[in-house]
């Protein structure tokens, strides 16, 4: 939480979100699917909920990745640029 502080820009605010934004949408998304007893193959439809950064490959394309969801899985990526946070759930 010290590290906020220190985020006076969008460069620094987006490195910091590039940092931890994958793994913490990957983590949501294995506790989604285990609560729901199902696998990353079972996902028709992925969406994504963003208000921080920006990243090329996107956020849901690295999550979709190192899910190992199939490779027609739609997904929708929903990003604002006014608040700080993520969101990522799915849907059957």
């Amino acid at each position: 939480m010290l590290e906020y502080r220190d985020l006076d820009s969008f460069e620094s605010s987006n490195r910091a979100w590039m940092r931890v934004a994958p793994e913490l949408g990957w983590e949501a998304a294995r506790t989604a699917l285990s609560n729901a007893g199902i696998g990353a193959q079972d996902i028709d439809h992925f969406f994504v909920v963003t208000c921080t950064g920006i990243a090329t490959p996107s956020i849901d394309a690295r999550v979709i990745t190192a899910l190992g969801m199939r490779p027609d899985v739609k997904c929708t990526l929903s990003r604002s640029l006014r608040a700080r946070g993520d969101l990522f759930s799915s849907h059957v």
